[in-house]
Order: structure tokens, then C-alpha cells, then sequence
């Protein structure tokens, strides 16, 4: 068989220097040649470039009401630069919308019927997206997207399926901020003023099942991203879309006077009054108004308000979408993936939404510690994973790097790196566990328990991590990462990054966690070689019996008394709630640990104990395919936690909102880097981020 030949990429602009030679440039800058003749590689500006530079420029300045929101005249053909467009696919190896491929766009533009604010969209997609891109143009085309929307606004041409598809592109170039969040709201309610449905689409004007496909599809991105926004901001309680009530930005701006400034600034003073909105309002709106309490849906498991149903986006009362509709949506997400993409997206973000409004609110005494919350979310995760569509099921040709639920088990605890001996400790570690009260002790226990959900959850991400480096290096193109895929990478670095600590810099685990250099086959056989306990243990059975109650009712008082003033989680506890004290002038001593929240902690600590999901037999690794190493990314040179560093750089340079993360997770590579000069096995994780989640 010969040998597959390799397609020779297209280059439709040559430099300077390969012009005059008349030979193959590689169109990069410094292009191949010019870097091994030592010339001074640049590119010439074409007539047809300047004049759309031109027209750019003129209309950065205003736009006259007389432009028209689309391509529907020949003469505003100059504003259309085929090469930006088909750049924004050459330059990533997956799809950056959920809509609007290639084919579509170009569609479009034959029939006279591309909206500018999705072409402008795109350009500074384009941009943000390529080797050595420049700032100021993306700063220009983004202007220009968002002074085309309130141009189109401006007209009142507020039914167009364009319009909205333009708040998404813009929303995406500000990935997880305050203008992502307002965006993505802003859109949502564009499709409930006409009714979802009642849009234009110039592709299906006489195929309505083929439009309201298509609508859907939309519709269900932009409520998956408008839940990103959600979470990254801390305005997971904001779920009514008609709040707060003097909105003015959504409204169409009708007046003669209008100016790109004026619109701008009604935003960023929207940006400013959403960046003030307090947090932690729905526990006060449920004790305060009952008429609202008696439409939440109460769990049939918990008994306690059902947390889905209460954090569900609202329009004037009404759901945005139900679960029967997230069931039976069937169409492609990310134009590649499983026809059921938005199903598995949908419950990974909720979960984590629900997980973080619970996490929140009960470490702020807002909740109740009650450990069947908790165990519900973990339960109905596990369900989805059981009944996970076919086609979501592992293949060797599967690359795309699915988000694993680690926010269900951390909050900022050390790692253990032997998974048979988690309960092994240090000296100073026993001499702590001793002096702790039995409530901080338990605590410890539950942690070490967690943390082998952990490490299977990180080896399952690894895996798929790694079939896409390959797939992406196999494209000869960079992997684009939406904004959730930063969360992650962020949190499964900081993992690596404990455990190289606790290795004592050492990025080698005898296979028990899964690298970058991990012969999966190998681990394969060894994993398959292992004899594995297989008792059947009820999993959901949390019921403390009455007499484990009768010893805690006769000494776990003396023991907290006794243990206070030695415990010195006890002792960080009381401090912290002087600091607050003093902050707030107020003198409000909180008690020990109820015996309450003792029982709710050992009810964690069952079912967490009994839990079989995370076994080496429903490990991925352990049911591959035989030539699945064929299929992986590896490489030894660094270590594990420097390549997830690495894939954060390089998103901030198209996802300026991933910076924090970037600077936080360099800060910690310094402390660790001390950690270990100074002989230490572990540092404090004391990073803080803008929401007050993470």
C-alpha cells in the first residue's frame, strides 16, 4: 500500500522576499524560508485589503442609518474578507460555534444575506485565533460587531436568528466575564420576545422543520453558555431572565441621535451594575416569600426543595427549557460531536452549578448542612453516566476531552499518591489527626475516601486528554478550547501540581495515575493481572443506626469540649470568625460543630465508603481497546503540570478572561517550587478568584 500523501496547505498571501524569489511561502511570519535565508520577513497590503481597511476604519467612526445591516447591496461587498473567514477554520482543529459552519456562511453571503455584526463577529474571532495576531484589529472588529448589532437594533430588526448569532460570537471573545453573562441573557430574551420560534432564517425560508431544527440548536447553545457565564461571574442565582427590571441595554435604540459611544456606555454602565448585584439571594427570597417557595418542586430523595427546579433559567416566571426538551433535543453540538452533545453538556454544567449554590450557601450558614443534598447531585450524575447514549460510549476514535465532575468531590485538599493507602500518614500528619476533634477527624477520613474518586476522575480526563493533543497534532492545527474547558484544565493542573509536591518532584507514579508517558497497554495488562474486590455493597443506604446515635449522644460532646482548644482546625475556624467579627462589628460566636452536622458528615462518609463507581473496572483505561497507545498523545520532556500551565497560556492569548487563572496557577508553581527547596511534601492552595466560588 503507498504511503497516504499529505496535502499541501494553500496559502493565499506569500511575504515580501518569497515574491521576489518566486517560491513557496509558508505564509506564517516569520515564514520557513526568510528564517533560514535570515531575511526580514513582511507582507505587502493588497489594494482589495486596503480598501476593506479603509471602509473599517470610516465606519469605526459612525455608522450612517443609511448602511444597511446586511449584504444585500453589491457596493458593501468590500466589507466581506473571504481570508479571515476561512482562516477562523484552518487555524483550529475543532468548530468554535455550535452553528454557523463554513458552508453557511459563504451561503449567506451569495444570497446577499449575511448581517455585518456576524461577519465583523467572525473577523475578530479570526484574529483573536491566529499565530501572532493583532490586538488592535481584534479590538476594531469587535467594535465594529457590537456597533452593527445596535445598528440592526436601531432598524428594529429585532426577529432575525442573525442578530442573536452575533451576541454569541461576541460573547465568546468575552469568555466567562460580566459581558458574556449579559450577552448571552440578552440573547435568550431576544428569543422569548418572539416566542423562540417567530425568527428569521435565511437559510430555511421554506423549510420550516429544517429552521426550527436550527433555531433549537441556537437556542440550546447560547442557554449552555449563558450557564458558563453564570458560574464563572458568581451570578448563579440571577435565573430570571427579566432581572434586574430596568434593563435598558436589550432595548432597540431608536433615537436620531445615536453613536457607538452612547451605546457603549449604557453597557458598560450594565456591566458595572451586574458586577454590584449581591450574591446568595435565593435562600433569602424562599424564607421571605412563600408564594415563590410554593412553585419549587420538592425532591422525592431529600425531601428538601428541589435544586434543578430552583436554579432552572426563568423568562417572567417561565421555564426557558425543560428536562423532557434536553432529552429529546437531538442534533450536533460543535458540529462533530454525538447528536446527544447537548444532553451530556446540559447535566455536566448543572451539576456543577447545583454543587457550587449548595458548597456556597452552607459554608455562609445560608443552608443547612444536609448530606442528602450532596449525595442527590453525586446520585444523579451517576445515573447520567449509567445511561450515557451509545454513541458517548469510549472509542479509539473518540478526541473530545469531556470535563470530569471534580468540583462533585474538591475544595482546595491535599492529595494522596497511593491509591490502597490513603490512610497512611506522616508523623506530623498523626500527631494533627490525634490532637483534632472527632469531627475534623471524620473530616479527614472523608477526604482521603474522596480522593480516590479523584484520582480515577483525573486518570478518565488524562485519557481523553490525550487523544486530542494527538488528533489536534495529526491536523497540523491547534486544539481551540471553549471557556468550561479553562475551569478544568485549571483545577486538574493544580492536582498534578500537588502531587509532583508530594512526590517530591518527582512526575512518576508507578502507574497508579496516568501521565503523559503512561503505556496504557501496559497498565492495561497489570490492571487486568489484579485481583479486585467485588462484594455487593449498598450504595445509597445512609441511615445512621440507633446505636452509633447513642454513643455520639453520650460522648460527643466531652470529646469537642475537650479537643476545642487542641484542634487547630477548630482554632482556624474560630479565628476566621473573629476576623469577620471585626470586619463587621458585630459578635456573633458561632458553636461548636452540632452534633447534627456530625451525623450528616458520617452519612457522607457511608455512602462515599460504599460507593463502586469509581473502580478499575469501569475505568476507561481498563476496557480499551488493545491498540489504544496508537491513538495517544505522549510526551516525558516536562512535567505533567507544566503542560496544563502551557494549554492556559495559550488560551488567554483568544480568552483574555482565563488570565486569572494563569496568574493564580503561576503563583502556585512558585509556592511549590519553595515547597520543595525547602524539603516540604505539600503547600497551601490559597488562590482566590473574581467570583468567589473557585
Amino acid at each position: 500500500m503507498e504511503p497516504e500523501k499529505k496535502k499541501i496547505k494553500r496559502v493565499t498571501h506569500a511575504c515580501n522576499y518569497c515574491k521576489i524569489k518566486r517560491i513557496r511561502c509558508s505564509g506564517e511570519c516569520p515564514c520557513k524560508n526568510c528564517i533560514v535565508y535570515e531575511q526580514n520577513c513582511q507582507y505587502s497590503v493588497s489594494k482589495k485589503r486596503e480598501s476593506f481597511s479603509e471602509a473599517c476604519n470610516y465606519l469605526t467612526k459612525r455608522i450612517p442609518y443609511d448602511i444597511p445591516i446586511s449584504n444585500s447591496e453589491s457596493k458593501y461587498d468590500v466589507l466581506i474578507n473571504y481570508e479571515l473567514i476561512k482562516n477562523l477554520y484552518e487555524y483550529v482543529s475543532f468548530g468554535f460555534m455550535p452553528f454557523l459552519n463554513l458552508n453557511m456562511i459563504e451561503n449567506r453571503i451569495n444570497i446577499k444575506e449575511i448581517h455585518f455584526s456576524v461577519l465583523f463577529g467572525i473577523y475578530a474571532m479570526s484574529e483573536s485565533v491566529k499565530p501572532f495576531s493583532d490586538y488592535n484589529e481584534i479590538c476594531k472588529f469587535k467594535k465594529l460587531a457590537f456597533c452593527f448589532i445596535e445598528h440592526t437594533k436601531r432598524k428594529n430588526v429585532i426577529n432575525d436568528i442573525q442578530l442573536i448569532e452575533a451576541l454569541y460570537i461576541l460573547s465568546s471573545l468575552a469568555n466567562g466575564s460580566i459581558a458574556d453573562f449579559i450577552l448571552t441573557k440578552d440573547a435568550l430574551k431576544l428569543f422569548w420576545m418572539n416566542d423562540i420560534y417567530n425568527l428569521n432564517c435565511a437559510e430555511y425560508k421554506d423549510d420550516e422543520e429544517g429552521k426550527k431544527n436550527y433555531i433549537s440548536l441556537v437556542y440550546a447553545s447560547i442557554i449552555i453558555k449563558h450557564m458558563v457565564a453564570q458560574v464563572n461571574t458568581g451570578l448563579i442565582e440571577y435565573v430570571e431572565l427579566t432581572e434586574p427590571s430596568k434593563e435598558k441595554y436589550i432595548n432597540p435604540i431608536l433615537e436620531d441621535n445615536y453613536s457607538f459611544e452612547k451605546a457603549n456606555e449604557m453597557f458598560l454602565e450594565h456591566i458595572n451594575k451586574c458586577e454590584k448585584l449581591p450574591r446568595y439571594i435565593l435562600i433569602n427570597k424562599l424564607n421571605k416569600d412563600k408564594s415563590f417557595l410554593n412553585k419549587i418542586n420538592i425532591n422525592k430523595f431529600t425531601g428538601e426543595i428541589d435544586i434543578n427546579n430552583l436554579l432552572l433559567l426563568k423568562y417572567n416566571g417561565h421555564d426557558v427549557i425543560s428536562t423532557s426538551t434536553i432529552r429529546s433535543l437531538d442534533f450536533y453540538m460543535y458540529m462533530n460531536q454525538p447528536t446527544k452533545w447537548f444532553a451530556v453538556t446540559y447535566n455536566n454544567i448543572s451539576e456543577l452549578r447545583n454543587t457550587l449554590f449548595l458548597f456556597t450557601n452552607i459554608i455562609n450558614n445560608n443552608i443547612k448542612f444536609n448530606s442528602s443534598l450532596l449525595i442527590e447531585i453525586d446520585k444523579e450524575y451517576a445515573k447520567f453516566k449509567r445511561d450515557m447514549p451509545q454513541e458517548f460510549r469510549f472509542s479509539n476514535t473518540a478526541y473530545r476531552t469531556d470535563p470530569p465532575t471534580l468540583f462533585l468531590y474538591k475544595h482546595k485538599q491535599k492529595y494522596w499518591i497511593t491509591p490502597t493507602k490513603y490512610m497512611e500518614m506522616e508523623v506530623n500528619e498523626i500527631d494533627n489527626f490525634m490532637s483534632s476533634c472527632i469531627y475534623h477527624q471524620i473530616a479527614y477520613i472523608l477526604k482521603n475516601v474522596i480522593s480516590k474518586s479523584i484520582d480515577y476522575l483525573l486518570n478518565q480526563f488524562m485519557y481523553f486528554c490525550r487523544l486530542a493533543k494527538h488528533k489536534a497534532i495529526h491536523l497540523e492545527k491547534p486544539q481551540y478550547y471553549e471557556f468550561p474547558s479553562v475551569i478544568f484544565i485549571y483545577e486538574i493542573g493544580t492536582i498534578f501540581l500537588s502531587k509532583y509536591v508530594a512526590n517530591h518532584g518527582i512526575d512518576d507514579y508507578n502507574d497508579q495515575i496516568v501521565t503523559f508517558k503512561t503505556d496504557i497497554e501496559e497498565l492495561r495488562q497489570k490492571l487486568k493481572n489484579n485481583s479486585f474486590e467485588n462484594k455487593i455493597k449498598s450504595q445509597y443506604d445512609i441511615i445512621i443506626g440507633k446505636d452509633i446515635h447513642d454513643i455520639i449522644d453520650l460522648y460527643y460532646k466531652s470529646n469537642m469540649e475537650n479537643k476545642y482548644y487542641y484542634c487547630k482546625y477548630c482554632q482556624k475556624q474560630k479565628k476566621s470568625q473573629n476576623n469577620i467579627n471585626n470586619t463587621n462589628g458585630s459578635n456573633n460566636n458561632k458553636p461548636l460543630k452540632t452534633k447534627e452536622e456530625f451525623i450528616e458528615l458520617l452519612k457522607l462518609l457511608k455512602y462515599f465508603y460504599n460507593l463502586d463507581e469509581y473502580i478499575h473496572q469501569n475505568c476507561n483505561i481498563y476496557k480499551c481497546h488493545n491498540q489504544i497507545n496508537n491513538y495517544l498523545f505522549t510526551d516525558s520532556s516536562l512535567p505533567t503540570y507544566q503542560f496544563f500551565y502551557d494549554e492556559l497560556v495559550k488560551i488567554n492569548s483568544y480568552a483574555v478572561e482565563a488570565k486569572q487563572y494563569v496568574d493564580n496557577f503561576k503563583y502556585l508553581i512558585e509556592k511549590a517550587k519553595n515547597a520543595l527547596n525547602q524539603g516540604l511534601d505539600s503547600f497551601e492552595i490559597d488562590t482566590k478568584f473574581k467570583n468567589n466560588f473557585f
